[in-house]
């Protein structure tokens, strides 16, 4: 049956009615699945919340390697510390300061406040603990100091200087104990403890005599005479 012009219209039209309608209901229900699996999605507080930051801020200790462990900041859900990413970057650990990192979940991101700081004290070292020096009228403090050789030593700061510790020296035979103390710019402190015993020796001249002793010794006048001697002439 050859089917007229108009009729060929009306046919057209209703398989496109069709196809439109079919069209429209696809993505209607394309967008009500959407909605559905958008709203079964964990919000950031939601999942953030099945964790608890260790501390809060968190200290990092100057000089060392920042990690990228997730459990080295958060303890909870292990699969979800399974699967967060961190960013780091933004943290110098050679710079003492405040710094936030990064923990991204599946696109959600939460910031961790972390702290880098120098919290070790320094360390002392000395030749020995306990020394014997033989003090005499010479001897001197740069002596007693070399010989102890006391050296401290910061791993952030390298070098750190060791508080005066020796104001004089006991010319007498003895034992003393000193107390060495480093403290760096953070203000951690350490202490060691050392003793030495002094054995004094009196120093002698190249006669033999004590030097500096001259009770008992005779005056003489080199041939010269004294003035009591000199006769007085007028």
């Amino acid at each position: 049956m050859k089917l007229s012009k108009a009729e060929k219209t009306v046919i057209f039209a209703t398989l496109f009615c069709v196809v439109v309608m079919c069209g429209v209901g696809y993505f209607r229900l394309q967008r009500a699945d959407d909605k559905q699996y958008a709203s079964k999605l964990p919000s950031e507080k939601e999942v953030f919340s099945k964790l608890r930051l260790k501390e809060n801020p968190l200290v990092i200790e100057a000089g060392s390697k920042i990690s990228k462990n997730p459990a080295f900041y958060y303890e909870g859900n292990k699969s979800i510390l399974a699967d967060i990413k961190l960013d780091v970057s933004n943290v110098d650990s050679s710079k003492l300061g405040s710094y936030t990192i990064k923990a991204i979940y599946q696109g959600l991101e939460q910031e961790i406040q972390v702290e880098v700081k120098d919290t070790q004290a320094p360390q002392i070292t000395t030749a020995a603990d306990s020394f014997t020096f033989e003090v005499n009228d010479y001897s001197t403090i740069d002596e007693v100091v070399a010989m102890v050789e006391a050296k401290a030593t910061d791993a952030f700061e390298g070098n750190v200087e060791i508080e005066p510790w020796l104001d004089y020296l006991p010319y007498e035979s003895a034992t003393y104990t000193y107390e060495l103390i480093a403290k760096d710019t953070s203000g951690n402190t350490s202490t060691k403890t050392i003793t030495i015993s002094y054995v004094y020796a009196a120093a002698y001249d190249n006669i033999g005599e004590p030097q500096g002793n001259t009770e008992g010794q005779s005056e003489e006048n080199d041939g010269s005479g004294g003035v009591e001697d000199q006769p007085i002439v007028e």
